[in-house]
């Protein structure tokens, strides 16, 4: 599941595999051993992953099937600015 959560959320947002590496920081073959599942990523790389992709780890992990918006990687500010708008909109939808 991880695997194909990985290059599926890498492919929508038109990214490469070497991409991803250069941005994870790892070697392209780490990122072709994540997507064909022969090795899973590190406690670490999987925070840094959902961060990128902003995604909750569940979504990443394959304990929930519709992603989450990940913002704990947001300024404390850009975090209150979202939460405010969300509560706006649980407001005016009832």
């Amino acid at each position: 599941m991880v695997a194909h959560r990985i290059a599926q959320l890498r492919s929508r947002i038109g990214w490469s595999q070497k991409q991803l590496a250069k941005e994870m920081d790892v070697h392209l073959t780490t990122v072709r051993k994540w997507e064909s599942g022969t090795s899973d990523p590190s406690a670490q790389n999987i925070l840094r992953l959902c961060e990128l992709f902003c995604v909750s780890a569940d979504y990443l992990l394959g304990k929930e099937d519709a992603p989450s918006i990940y913002i704990g990687a947001l300024s404390k500010d850009d975090q209150k600015k979202i939460s405010a708008m969300v509560q706006l909109y649980i407001n005016l939808s009832t």
